[in-house]
Parts: C-alpha cells; sequence; structure tokens
C-alpha cells in the first residue's frame, strides 16, 4: 500500500536535499513551501542570502535531490542484490510521451509511475518535441555515459520484461521551474522496471541545458533508480549540481552527499568502498556487467517498392524499409539513384513520394545500430513512365502485398517521425529526382554508394556488385532489366 504522498519542502531562495533517496531530483528551490504530513528531513545548503530577490535561474545553482521507497511501496518484495546477466539491460529514454497510470508501484512495461501518482501529474505526459537530430543529439550523450556497461539505451520501448524507463519532458509537475529531474531511489536495483523523469525538452537545448546537460540528468535519475546516490566530486555524473562540462561513471570512490539523513543505500555503496564513500563505476559493474562487443550487424530490406515496379508519371506513394538488430537500430538512411534523400530514427522507415518524374530508380536503405554497425539492403529499381497502365495509384499500388507495409497516401508518411520533418518535400537527389518528405538528411556523400558500400563490397545486393558497372553506366543497364516488368503489366 503506497502512503501519502511525500513532498519536498521548497523555501525561499535555498538549495534542498532530500534523505539521500528515491526520488533523484534536479532542483534549485524557490517560492513556497510544499511539505506535506510524513515529509522527509531536509537538509538546507544555503547558497543565496534569504533576503536576496533574486531569482534562482543560473544553471549552476540547479541540485539534484532524492527520496527513498522501500522495495514494498514500489511493489517488488525485497531487495535482493542485482548479479550480472549475459543479456543486456534496457534504459529506454521516452521523447514521444505516454499516459501514466498507477497501479501501485513503478512499473515501466505499463507506464504505471509511483511518483507520477503521489505527487500528482499521472495522465497524459508529454513529449520531448524537437527534430530528430536534436533528439539524436541527447541520445548519443546518454549512450556514451552508459557505453561501458552491458546496457542499451534506445528512444524506442524495448521488448524485453523490464527496463528503466525515463520520460523525457516538460511535465506538469508540482516541484517549479527549477525542477529538472526527479527518480526513485531503488538499493541494488530491487525493482527492474522504475519509471524516472528528465523534465527536459528541446527549446532547452539552444539555451544553458545542452545535449551534455541533459543526458547527464537523464543518466542521473536511472543511475538512482539502480541505488546510487549523490557524490560530491563534479567530475562524476552523481554530482548532485550541475557544472557544466560532461562528466562520467567514475572509477573512484566519491564521498557522498548524505542530506543531513544518511546513507539510503549503505550496504551496496560498501561492497566497493569504505563507509561514505561510492564508487559509481564499480556498482554499476558489478551489477550489469561490462560492455559485450557488438558486431552483429543490423537485419535491413527495401520493402516497398517492389522490384520492377512501374508507376505512372506524377504518381504518389511511400517508399518503406524495415529494420531490426539484436541491440537496436540507430538509424535507416534511404538512397536513391546514389544520393541520400532521407534519414529516420526510429520506425516507421518509410518516406512519401510526391509526383514522382519520369525515369528509372535505383533505391536501397542503410541500417546502423546503436555500436554503429551498419548493414545495407538489397537495390531495388522501379521506374516512372508516360501514360503507363500499371498500377500508378497514390496508395503505392496493390501489388506490394505484405511487405510493402503501410501503402498508404502522403499523410501518413511522417506518422512515425520522432522528431518530426526537418524540412519540406525535398526533392531529392541530382539524378531523376523524387519529392520525398525530408527528414534530417545527415551527412551528403554526393552521388555513388556511402562508404563501404562500393563496389568490391561484400554487399551482393549492391548495385555496383549486382551490376559490374560503375555508377554512371547502370541507368542504361536498368532500362533492359525494366523491359519485362514493363511488358507484364500492360497485358
Amino acid at each position: 500500500m503506497v502512503g501519502a504522498p511525500r513532498l519536498p519542502r521548497l523555501v525561499g531562495a535555498l538549495f534542498l536535499s532530500l534523505a539521500a533517496a528515491g526520488i533523484g531530483l534536479i532542483v534549485t528551490a524557490a517560492g513556497p513551501a510544499l511539505a506535506g504530513p510524513g515529509s522527509p528531513a531536509l537538509k538546507v545548503a544555503p547558497t543565496i542570502p534569504d533576503d536576496d530577490p533574486t531569482p534562482i535561474v543560473d544553471p549552476g545553482q540547479v541540485q539534484r535531490l532524492s527520496i527513498p521507497y522501500s522495495p514494498e511501496e514500489q511493489g517488488v518484495e525485497s531487495t535482493i542484490p542485482q548479479v550480472p546477466v549475459a543479456d543486456p539491460t534496457y534504459i529506454f529514454v521516452n521523447m514521444d510521451g505516454t499516459d501514466l497510470v498507477c497501479q501501485g508501484g513503478d512499473d515501466a512495461t505499463v507506464d504505471s509511475s509511483i511518483i507520477a501518482c503521489q505527487y500528482g501529474f499521472s495522465g497524459a505526459y508529454p513529449d520531448y518535441g524537437g527534430t530528430a537530430a536534436q533528439r539524436q543529439s541527447v541520445m548519443d550523450a546518454v549512450t556514451q555515459d552508459w557505453a561501458p556497461f552491458n546496457m542499451v539505451v534506445s528512444d524506442s520501448r524495448p521488448n524485453a520484461s523490464g527496463y528503466t524507463m525515463c520520460m523525457t519532458g516538460p511535465g506538469d509537475h508540482p516541484f517549479g521551474s527549477n525542477v529538472l529531474g526527479i527518480a526513485p531511489l531503488d538499493c541494488q536495483d530491487a525493482n527492474a522496471s522504475n519509471v524516472v523523469f528528465a523534465f527536459h525538452d528541446a527549446s532547452q537545448l539552444s539555451g544553458s541545458f545542452g545535449a551534455n546537460t541533459q543526458a547527464t540528468t537523464i543518466s542521473q535519475e536511472v543511475a538512482h533508480a539502480y541505488g546510487l546516490e549523490h557524490v560530491s566530486n563534479t567530475s562524476d555524473i552523481m554530482n548532485p549540481y550541475n557544472s557544466g562540462g560532461n562528466p562520467s561513471f567514475t572509477d573512484t570512490c566519491l564521498t557522498l552527499v548524505d542530506g543531513g539523513n544518511g546513507i539510503y543505500c549503505s550496504s551496496q555503496h560498501t561492497q566497493y568502498c569504505s563507509s561514505s564513500l561510492q564508487n559509481s563505476y564499480q556498482e554499476l559493474l558489478g551489477m550489469f556487467g561490462a560492455a559485450e562487443v557488438d558486431s552483429q550487424a543490423p537485419s535491413v530490406s527495401l520493402t516497398y517498392p517492389s522490384e520492377g515496379e512501374v508507376f505512372g508519371v506524377g504518381a504518389d506513394f511511400l517508399i518503406t524499409c524495415s529494420a531490426s538488430d539484436d541491440q537496436a537500430v540507430a538509424s535507416v538512411v534511404l538512397w536513391v539513384n546514389g544520393d541520400q534523400v532521407g534519414s529516420k530514427a526510429s520506425a516507421p522507415f518509410e518516406w512519401n513520394v510526391t509526383d514522382i518524374p519520369e525515369g528509372d530508380y535505383d533505391a536501397y536503405c542503410v541500417a546502423t545500430d546503436t555500436s554503429s554497425n551498419s548493414a545495407m539492403s538489397a537495390v531495388v529499381s522501379f521506374s516512372a513512365t508516360a501514360g503507363s497502365s500499371g498500377d500508378t495509384t497514390t496508395t503505392g499500388g496493390e501489388e506490394s502485398g505484405d511487405e510493402g507495409g503501410s501503402t498508404g497516401g502522403g499523410d501518413s508518411a511522417d506518422s512515425g517521425d520522432s522528431g518530426g520533418s526537418t524540412g519540406g518535400d525535398d526533392e531529392g537527389g541530382s539524378n531523376d529526382e523524387i519529392g520525398t518528405d525530408s527528414l534530417d538528411g545527415g551527412d551528403d556523400f554526393g552521388s555513388g554508394l556511402p562508404p563501404g558500400f562500393g563496389q568490391g563490397g561484400d554487399f551482393e545486393g549492391g548495385c555496383a556488385c549486382r551490376s559490374g558497372l560503375p555508377p554512371s553506366e547502370r541507368g542504361w543497364l536498368l532500362l533492359g532489366l525494366l523491359v519485362l516488368p514493363m511488358l507484364r503489366r500492360r497485358r
């Protein structure tokens, strides 16, 4: 049974630190008291005189706080030391928002949050906003924080029985505008499915809270869910103040900051350090193990159009790709006639083609996972012909079958684009142009295949490997290859 809400007191213009636990907050306290019955004792560490009327907005004056939750309050039976397993542990950075529910404790798999329910902000949680590139900059920084450990950081919900979910967005919470994050402190990761919060959004990236700072918030809140507490050294992610830079989980025993209420997860810390010290790196290594080298490339295919598809000039349709990986797919890039025309960081990997000009087209997708392993799909050739009586409807044609995925019109093309489109109807590459909804196209490699996928590569489906001709001559060969499909469609 979860007790009454325990609200931190926000008194005057002072920094507050809660009992070294649970809700890992990043906060500068300012404003009226929010304390209620059962509030834990607070340590007040003044940094601005009480009579100073200046609001605390300096990002260097932000502190991370925490409130303890027992295993029973979190919906688990007991605190059992974590033993590293071969399978990776997942961190889900949720930038798309969700509906948070109350089911008596934390359970990320069903979006149940003890914090949101106790503090009155369950229900619809807003998304992070921003472009795919902005989101990826934060994801890259978070991934770097956790790279030494057997962890997978993903912005897509994992297909796993348990994972830590960090809701990342400007939540409508009661803690004030200076609170940047909150999380349950869960000693020994007793509950493997916690929900934590980072109250950041894309609009802050251009100000005082860049990608590294936001990543530090996310990583500290996640680490609170594994029992890590605050330390005094600013080079460690678990330092309660925002000191800028790019801190990490350091392999050093550092002094714990206990907020005047003692250390909550002491037995966890003393496995690696003397009393009142914490080695965040060794604790995470002991719980989750070292990162395994991921050499497995993703699986990727271009699922629509089909090989030899013929469209009428001016047709609208979707190009769709499918990608999967044993860890996580980081991006899928679409190439058409040697030019990169689109990139997406999350499924569905599809691009809207509008008003296609007459011509012949070679298209393929390149998928990259979170360990930078890449794979290229087989090249699919299709064409647009004036007066064609083939399947040239704006739905992409009905001959795509089950492979084509969603073959609806252009209105649905951006339905899964995390962060939205960063451009309008971008007209593709320099060869027979295709009008596509442009994403953050990434690096422009110009004409030809991307690095590692040229002639002599190991990808048998690659265009140069299949034709044996340089890119400038492939179009002539494709004209011959398209004769039979065109004749079949005109019967």
